[in-house]
């Protein structure tokens, strides 16, 4: 019976960015995917904790603040990266929050 080697792969330690770290439109659709199933999770599992009586949440090592700030980063994370808003409604959205100016890249050049 053949062996297989059980060496360990080699590892490439060089600190350019790779070719791959642009996510394609599988990528996105996956993310997309996996983000909303956590919010759905999130949402079932805060509404359980606090509408039912018979377990209280701290018993079993969970906070419902803890939960409800997860769901809200899982919310704004989704909207951050799939909202319809373009580039020049988010810049001038913390333009007005902030009173940040973002540069021109037109202007870099």
């Amino acid at each position: 019976m053949p062996t297989i080697p059980l060496s360990q792969p080699e590892f490439d330690y060089n600190l350019d960015p790779p070719d791959w770290v642009a996510p394609n439109l599988r990528d996105r659709e996956y993310h997309r995917m996996v983000i909303a199933n956590l919010m759905g999770h999130g949402e079932s599992l805060l509404l359980e904790v606090t509408k039912q009586h018979e377990i209280h949440p701290e018993s079993i090592g969970l906070k419902v603040a803890d939960i409800e700030a997860n769901v809200r980063y899982l919310r704004d994370l989704y909207s951050r990266w799939f909202s319809d808003m373009s580039d020049a409604q988010k810049d001038s959205i913390l333009e007005q929050l902030f009173s940040v100016q973002t540069p021109d890249p037109q202007e870099a050049s």
